[in-house]
Order: C-alpha cells, then sequence, then structure tokens
C-alpha cells in the first residue's frame, strides 16, 4: 500500500472515530426520552428529558400562559429508583417551597410529582403545594 494511501485510511478512520465519539456524547444511546405535563388554569408546565441509567439529560422545562411560552429553562440531574435531584441552569421557572435547597421530583409511573409555592385562591396567602405532571400524550 502506497503511503499517501496510508495516510488517506488514516484520516477516514480518524474522521469516523471523531464523529462516533460526537454522536454517543450529543445522543447517548439507550437514552430513553420523556414528557410529562401539567395544566392549571391558563397556565400548562411541559418538561422533557433523557434518561439513561441513573442520569437525567438535556432537560427542557417550558412555561406557557395561554398558549404563549413565558419561560424556558434547561435542567440536568440524577435519579435513585423514583427520586430525581434536579439542577436547572440559570433561574429555576417555578418557585420552589421555602427552605428547599434541593429540587426532588418523586416519579410514580406516568406521573411526576413536583413541589412548588403558589397562592391559595381562597386564603391569597402563599402556600406549599405538589404538582402532578403527567404522561404527555
Amino acid at each position: 500500500m502506497k503511503k499517501a494511501d496510508l495516510n488517506r485510511h488514516k484520516k477516514i478512520l480518524l474522521i469516523s472515530v471523531y464523529t462516533s465519539f460526537l454522536f454517543f456524547f450529543i445522543n447517548p444511546l439507550g437514552a430513553d426520552p420523556f414528557c410529562f405535563e401539567h395544566t392549571q388554569g391558563k397556565t400548562a408546565s411541559r418538561m422533557t428529558f433523557n434518561s439513561d441509567y441513573n442520569v437525567i439529560s438535556n432537560g427542557i422545562y417550558r412555561v406557557s400562559v395561554g398558549g404563549k411560552i413565558r419561560r424556558t429553562a434547561k435542567f440536568h440531574g440524577t435519579k435513585s429508583g423514583t427520586v430525581y435531584l434536579i439542577t436547572f441552569s440559570g433561574k429555576i421557572p417555578y418557585k420552589t417551597p421555602k427552605g428547599d435547597t434541593s429540587i426532588v421530583w418523586t416519579r410514580d409511573g406516568n406521573t411526576i410529582h413536583v413541589p412548588m409555592e403558589g397562592r391559595n385562591k381562597q386564603t391569597k396567602k402563599a402556600a406549599e403545594y405538589t404538582a402532578v405532571f403527567r404522561a404527555c400524550k
């Protein structure tokens, strides 16, 4: 084999390995996509993410009001069984309960339970509650 051919084959092999490496980290093999949504009045929240073993990646959390997207945040995290420990990149897109230093979601089959804080419509005071996100259709 000529030296020029050998160099060309090395370049092709290097490009193939590099491309495979990029594909693996951009779209992890075996990662399952998930989508959950919660609607309360005119406000709809939707989360999408990939999950592979104990890693949550490529998370997007969107809040829309009246069909218009108001907030979008990226997140990632880890999971242990049905407990998800979430980290947002930047500002958290919803109010968390006072005193919570970690964001912990709990999965129960086709639902995810997210602790939040909001205004109680009857008492007009801040109150903690758990928003139930159901699997997207």
